[in-house]
């Protein structure tokens, strides 16, 4: 939905570049880009920072999840050097066919690592390698209270231990 909205709201300046670029046989313009690399910085940092900004000073409010905006930015960023290498190095102000298209690309690679962060898959790979740290933890645990893997307490033991360590790691 939010692929969506975002595509709506920037369809004007999108089909804008469009027409200019196809006007100029290829050539890069100045409004087109520009409008539509303005238009994603002030949606992506302006109203992002008005909403922050429009939360009463008595309130406090946090982002439970924060890996599909972090990820939005570090592609945004990504995009926008992306833009200046293709416009500035590689074919200066002018827009190969290649170039368009692997920016095209951009837009479902930017989509689908969004959706894998927001289902938690990125999370879950974080926490591989902590995976094994937490099992060291229940198992000195479990020593530390005299436990063996036979003791009947022994699993209901563990459950609680890796609860708590699940709770302390980021």
């Amino acid at each position: 939905n939010l692929t969506l909205l975002a595509l709506g709201s920037s369809a004007p300046e999108i089909l804008l570049s469009v027409v200019e670029t196809l006007n100029k046989d290829f050539f890069l313009g100045g409004l087109g880009s520009a409008t539509i690399t303005g238009s994603a910085s002030f949606n992506l940092l302006v109203i992002v920072g008005l909403c922050i900004v429009v939360i009463p000073s008595n309130e406090i409010r946090r982002m439970k999840d924060m890996d599909v905006f972090v990820v939005t930015v570090v592609l945004m960023f990504f995009a926008y050097l992306w833009l200046a290498v293709i416009v500035v190095f590689i074919t200066p102000e002018v827009i190969d066919l290649w170039e368009a298209l692997v920016t095209l690309l951009g837009e479902p690679v930017l989509v689908y690592v969004a959706y894998m962060a927001d289902i938690g898959f990125l999370r879950r790979c974080r926490r591989g390698a902590e995976a094994s740290e937490e099992d060291a933890l229940v198992k000195r645990g479990l020593k530390m209270l005299g436990l063996e893997a036979d003791d009947e307490d022994h699993q209901n033991t563990k459950i609680v231990l890796e609860a708590a360590v699940a709770e302390d790691l980021p």
